[in-house]
């Protein structure tokens, strides 16, 4: 497993190559205060890019992958004002990556379909009622097409995974204020209800979802903002 890192007040992503540790920190300067990034193939090479959001440029960053570690070619594009995070997905089954960006102040999420070669050519957006920070896309009712979920509360960071095996999909939040990873567990009629609390460092600001030490249960990397330092959650459900 490797490890990608935002870095806001450097204007930099930090990638961790893991072969059991952790090799040498690879720096890449990306656009002003990035927020949030994303891995996956975008122009369908078999080689991992990333989509990095840059707050204060109003602009997502395509960088692709060269397969082994190593990033170039960046390219901008302007997505609206305050972009938050986003996530990437084909949304219209086009056999494409499209990607949804959240516009924090705009109140509004932006999708930007894919061209299936690293660029997206069109985009739609979509007003929701209050101020977004973060966004999920899980096909919640069962129907084959991929829904989105948005915590409306900036310091609200989501994960939607199967984590006790019960093929129920489950949520889990990191609350900014409380320093708290909450799960909810879903049940059979698509309903989530609180489970669990969890303490966090102080102001946990992003969660990945893992298998970090191979037994085949999901567990929870968690970023804290304040400390500086990640927490792991591991996943003792039999």
């Amino acid at each position: 497993m490797d490890v990608k890192v935002t870095n806001q007040y450097s204007d930099t992503i930090s990638i961790m190559l893991g072969n059991g540790t952790f090799q040498s920190i690879q720096n890449y300067n990306v656009g002003r205060q990035p927020m949030y990034t994303v891995s996956m193939t975008f122009n369908n090479n078999t080689k991992l890019d990333l989509r990095v959001v840059s707050f204060y440029d109003a602009a997502i960053s395509i960088v692709i992958g060269n397969g082994n570690g190593i990033f170039k070619n960046q390219k901008n594009y302007t997505v609206g004002i305050f972009p938050y995070c986003l996530i990437s997905i084909d949304f219209d089954h086009a056999q494409k990556m499209d990607l949804a960006v959240v516009l924090y102040t705009e109140k509004m999420i932006t999708v930007l379909l894919g061209d299936g070669n690293g660029t997206f050519s069109r985009q739609n957006s979509y007003t929701i009622v209050r101020f977004l920070a973060s966004i999920i896309t899980v096909d919640f009712d069962n129907n084959k097409k991929m829904d989105l979920n948005v915590a409306n509360q900036w310091d609200n960071v989501m994960v939607a995974t199967d984590f006790n095996n019960d093929k129920k999909l489950d949520i889990t939040i990191v609350n900014f204020d409380d320093r708290t990873l909450r799960l909810l567990s879903g049940d059979s009629e698509e309903n989530i209800s609180p489970q669990n609390l969890y303490l966090t460092g102080a102001d946990p600001s992003s969660l990945k979802s893992a298998d970090l030490n191979n037994d085949n249960q999901l567990d929870l990397a968690i970023t804290n903002f304040d400390n500086g330092d990640l927490s792991f959650v591991l996943n003792i459900c039999d």
